[in-house]
């Protein structure tokens, strides 16, 4: 219990208007204008774009991006990190038993609804990763999960969480999934 209420005091750390600008700014630029960006330059430079050097330089960017523009908010979250690793190993161990049981759950009820599935995503990066291991390992494990962190946690989650809590979480988690699929929304069925 006594966790629990030192996180409530702790988190979330809010963030500036001037960085939740930003951060909005740089979740549509990211989604809508830097993948065009980057397919018409390696488009113009003869290179293929359905390769992992394509996907390692949209990491990259991201990444530089979301150290640049929420530099002092990240240095506010590494203090708590600091000052209380307890409590965040703890929390970290938390969620990943978390996902693991419920990754286990959800592909368990997906081969049993549909035993041929196919996650196209998965496969995607699968292939890409057999191609290029490092590159894929260092964006998928270091560049991605801070950047899908700070604008889901950090923009959207914290700054709802202010004046609807149960809003916060709803909405984050919709719209971090949403992102996950809806590229693939026409190469499935519905039930895929």
């Amino acid at each position: 219990r006594k966790c629990l209420t030192d996180m409530k005091k702790k988190l979330p750390i809010i963030m500036s208007q001037k960085e939740f600008e930003y951060g909005i700014g740089l979740m549509i630029f990211q989604r809508l204008l830097l993948p065009t960006i980057l397919v018409t330059i390696f488009s113009l430079l003869s290179l293929s774009t359905a390769t992992a050097e394509l996907n390692g330089l949209y990491f990259f960017i991201n990444f530089l991006s979301t150290l640049i523009l929420f530099r002092n908010f990240l240095w506010a979250e590494l203090g708590i990190a600091v000052e209380r690793p307890l409590l965040v190993l703890s929390s970290v161990a938390i969620a990943f038993g978390i996902y693991y049981a419920s990754s286990f759950y959800v592909a368990y009820v997906i081969q049993w609804l549909d035993p041929d599935f196919l996650n196209l995503n998965d496969a995607s990066i699968g292939q890409m990763t057999e191609s290029q291991f490092a590159l894929m390992t260092v964006g998928t494990v270091l560049f991605v999960p801070p950047a899908e962190e700070l604008l889901f946690r950090g923009v959207l989650f914290n700054k709802i969480y202010e004046k609807r809590p149960m809003l916060a979480w709803i909405l984050s988690v919709s719209l971090f999934s949403l992102i996950h699929i809806i590229g693939y929304v026409e190469q499935y069925s519905p039930l895929g």
